[in-house]
C-alpha cells in the first residue's frame, strides 16, 4: 500500500512541476511579447488625387498616428521594421 501511495505522492508532485514550468513559460512569452509590442505596425491609407493619409497605430500608445504625405493616387505606403520609415513604391497594374 506504501508503494502505491509513493507512487501517486511522485506523480502529484511531476504534474505540480510541469504545471509550474508551463505557467513560467507562458508569463515569460507575455513579458516579452509586451517589450516588443513598440514593433508591432498596422497601418491604412486613405489617398486622393493630391494626399495620402497615413494612419500609422502606435502600439504603446494604441492609438492611431496620422499622417499626411504628399503623393501620386497610385502610390502605397510600405512599412519598413528595420529601417522605422514608411517608403512609398508606384503599384504595379
Amino acid at each position: 500500500m506504501n508503494g502505491i501511495s509513493g507512487y501517486r505522492n511522485f506523480i502529484l508532485r511531476l504534474t505540480a512541476l510541469i504545471t509550474l514550468l508551463a505557467v513560467a513559460a507562458l508569463l515569460s512569452s507575455l513579458w516579452i511579447g509586451a517589450q516588443t509590442a513598440g514593433d508591432t505596425i498596422s497601418a491604412f491609407t486613405t489617398t486622393t488625387v493630391e494626399t495620402t493619409d497615413v494612419w500609422v497605430m502606435d502600439v504603446s500608445r494604441m492609438k492611431y498616428v496620422h499622417l499626411q504625405v504628399s503623393g501620386h493616387q497610385d502610390d502605397i505606403p510600405v512599412w519598413s521594421a528595420q529601417e522605422r520609415r514608411l517608403t512609398y513604391f508606384p503599384r504595379t497594374p
